[in-house]
């Protein structure tokens, strides 16, 4: 079975104002060559998919064009399947209800707004208006999309637009806007054919997607002609083995106040923000979105299941601000230093002005006779007394 994959990525569209996913790129992962040659007849593949990472939507028309092209491929017997992954917003929710089945993931959400566009700085009264047409006209357009693919009223597809509604994958599905969520899915059975939806070489350019027993022989070929090139006595190095994936972590952790134990899906040693969280030991049931306190002082926050952030204990904390006050007060006392040893060496350079001096300070109480000359003759017994600066 040949699937071809669409990733979309931020945006939709291409323009001044959204540089991403085109009906053209579409065109090309579905038709191959065909999608630029007229003369190539498209060889389409049995399955299409949609994954929607994180698309913040786009351009309106072309998210229409998209949408026809892909209910064209349902009309010729492609399945079209989409998935929602991260954030599926904007026009590319109505690119998502293209397909006849539709998952969301758990941790994924939906956004849907009205219609909007730039007049730019100089607009009068007349261009709002005219401006304001059309948007009612692209919003009677996407809500009546909304209806025929997710089988909700009119008024519910207007109030979707006009509150900025986010979804979870839950409320996708009860919504309409998704047929399940995506852990509902079952897994492939065992010995699937593995989905490819690009060309290595050139050598098919009917159509993108190649199997894996084509995409082999490409390689062995490529592989072949390398050696025959560069052909020489030394043994071939042996193929080191792969280091073994780290395993999961399950950490049953305690929570403060003999609350109970939330169980984590640990990455690594110790929690921490990414990780999943769940309430049964058997970890099939998503924690709760809450701030939860730790037995050793911690606390997680939780949202959709996984954990977005992790405070230290109040004892580190208080830890961490007497370190940093001992470490002020040293660069202050240091601070200090400086400026008496400045004013030491200012006393110095200021004795040393002093004829007969040697520029060391006379110790407090004490005096130094110093011999001025006045025309050639000494005049001797004059006294200055030395004071500390």
């Amino acid at each position: 079975m040949k699937v071809a994959k669409v990733n979309f990525g931020e945006s939709i569209g291409s323009g001044s104002d959204f540089w991403g996913t085109t009906l053209q790129e579409i065109r090309y992962l579905v038709e191959g060559y065909a999608a630029f040659d007229s003369s190539l007849t498209p060889q389409y593949p049995e399955v299409v998919e949609l994954h929607f990472w994180k698309c913040y939507g786009g351009e309106v028309f072309e998210g229409y064009a998209i949408y026809n092209y892909l209910r064209d491929l349902v009309k010729q017997g492609v399945k079209v399947i989409s998935y929602s992954h991260g954030l599926t917003a904007s026009i590319a929710v109505l690119i998502f209800l293209a397909a006849d089945e539709r998952y969301a993931d758990h941790a994924s959400q939906a956004f849907t707004h009205k219609p909007i566009c730039d007049l730019g700085c100089y607009a009068n009264s007349d261009d709002m208006r005219e401006a304001a047409d059309s948007l009612d006209k692209i919003q009677l357009q996407i809500a009546e999309v909304y209806v025929a693919r997710a089988g909700i009223t009119m008024e519910q597809a207007n109030n979707y637009l006009n509150s900025n509604a986010w979804q979870t994958a839950d409320e996708m599905v009860a919504s309409g806007f998704a047929t399940a969520k995506s852990t509902d899915v079952l897994v492939a059975p065992a010995g699937a054919e593995k989905v490819l939806n690009f060309l290595k070489l050139p050598i098919k350019p009917q159509n993108m997607a190649i199997t894996p027993a084509e995409e082999t022989n490409i390689v062995n070929k490529v592989v072949d002609a390398v050696k025959a090139l560069f052909k020489n006595n030394a043994p071939e190095p042996a193929t080191p083995a792969a280091a073994p994936a780290p395993e999961a972590k399950n950490l049953a952790v305690t929570l403060a106040e003999e609350k109970g134990t939330v169980y984590v899906d640990a990455a690594g040693d110790d929690i921490a923000q990414g990780d999943m969280v769940y309430s049964d030991a058997d970890m099939t049931t998503a924690a709760a979105d809450d701030t939860y306190a730790l037995a050793d002082g911690r606390s997680i926050t939780v949202v959709a299941g996984a954990i977005t952030s992790v405070t230290e204990a109040a004892n580190v904390v208080e830890n961490n601000a007497a370190l940093e006050a001992a470490e002020k007060r040293a660069t202050d006392a240091e601070r200090e230093l400086a400026i008496v040893n400045n004013k030491l060496k200012l006393a110095q350079n200021k004795l040393a002005s002093v004829p007969g001096s040697t520029g060391n300070p006379t110790p407090a109480g004490a005096t130094g006779t110093v011999n001025k000359s006045v025309g050639g003759a000494k005049n001797s017994g004059s006294l200055f007394a030395v004071t500390k600066i």
